[in-house]
């Protein structure tokens, strides 16, 4: 089902493809044979296609970012706070995030601010741009409408929440890109 959503999406013209690899009953997994099943076939038949795709699961640091070290992703988010969404709490400390940043970047994969709430940014300066472990150019992905998050109630609320974080953003460094999904 994820690689047919991702071949609709490139045929429909992404140049990048954003995945989560799940285990048999439908949970985030990390398990690099599972990435290789649904990465390689897209990649022999796309090979432009950029492929980003989430590693937050894994028993050890190294077990959630084993598809990394295997050169299996691109780009990948790292979330600079924690957060309550459904019935999961997330959280990353300045630590893992930092060492997750720095790991990303000596395995080839760029990392991504993922932007959640104005917390997500301001922590993203703080610990990895004026520490100097994020090299430019800084990617950004807006989060938008996630339940506990960004309020998306109405237009109004929605539009005023994106232009504040995506002058908030420039503040830090004008030429940096941002995606919003």
């Amino acid at each position: 089902e994820i690689y047919g959503s991702a071949e609709e999406c490139i045929k429909a013209g992404a140049s990048s493809i954003h995945l989560h690899v799940r285990d048999d009953e439908g949970r985030p997994s990390s398990d690099v044979e599972r990435y290789r099943a649904l990465i390689d076939p897209l990649r022999r038949k796309y090979p432009d296609v950029i492929i980003d795709g989430c590693c937050t699961r894994g028993k050890t640091f190294q077990e959630s970012l084993k598809p990394v070290e295997d050169g299996l992703l691109e780009i990948t988010p790292v979330n600079t706070t924690g957060g309550h969404s459904g019935d999961l709490m997330r959280i990353f400390p300045p630590s893992w995030l930092m060492a997750k940043t720095e790991y990303l970047q000596r395995h080839n994969c760029k990392p991504q601010i993922a932007v959640y709430t104005p917390g997500d940014i301001d922590n993203a300066e703080r610990y990895l741009i004026k520490t100097g472990i994020l090299e430019k150019p800084y990617y950004w992905i807006i989060l938008a409408g996630m339940p506990g998050w960004m309020p998306m109630s109405n237009p109004q609320n929605m539009m005023t929440n994106l232009i504040s974080y995506f002058q908030r953003i420039k503040e830090i460094d004008e030429n940096s890109i941002i995606k919003n999904l």
